[in-house]
């Protein structure tokens, strides 16, 4: 989960997925052998089993053994860790106090080789962890109305990605 955004680039999610200026970070297999493939990082990864399995994971295409999908859901499905990490970083470093309990985390279970949250005890229903994935998928919904698709980063994004589409185009890499 640590190394699963090493193929980002600044403003990758303007450039690739709103502009489509750019292969996305995680179909690159170009960017994939730049960044991860060929490096220092690479080869330190190279060195573990779980290195390996985040090569794994990373490298664009990947097909996953089934018993292994939950290995991408960690950093990828609609709650995860990726998730988790951005909705604490980007409420901290744009100045909000949203949070979450960080409880959330043990209702993580691993079933038939996919990622799920145990939301039952004792065969009754956990409505405190209901309540705080409720709360979560608040949490994202505001930093999406407020930061993510706030006009002031929409006409920034806009901006920056002329300058690079023209760069683009001029041929410059």
């Amino acid at each position: 989960a640590l190394v699963h955004d090493v193929t980002h680039i600044p403003f990758g999610h303007t450039f690739e997925d709103e502009r489509r200026l750019l292969e996305r970070h995680d179909r690159s297999p170009a960017r994939y052998q730049m960044l991860v493939g060929d490096s220092e990082l690479g080869k330190r990864l190279q060195g573990s089993k779980a290195g390996r399995l985040a090569l794994e994971v990373l490298r664009p295409g990947a097909e996953l053994a089934p018993e292994r999908r939950y290995v991408a859901e960690v950093v990828s499905g609609t709650i995860c860790a990726d998730l988790l990490d951005y909705l604490k970083r980007d409420n901290y470093f744009c100045g909000l106090s949203h949070e979450f309990d960080e409880r959330l985390f043990h209702y993580f279970r691993v079933e038939d080789g996919r990622l799920a949250l145990d939301l039952h005890r004792g065969g009754l229903l956990r409505r405190d962890a209901l309540s705080e994935i409720t709360n979560l998928l608040r949490i994202r919904y505001v930093l999406s109305e407020r930061v993510y698709y706030h006009h002031a980063k929409i006409a920034a994004g806009v901006m920056v990605s002329k300058a690079v589409e023209r760069a683009l185009h001029a041929g410059l890499t």
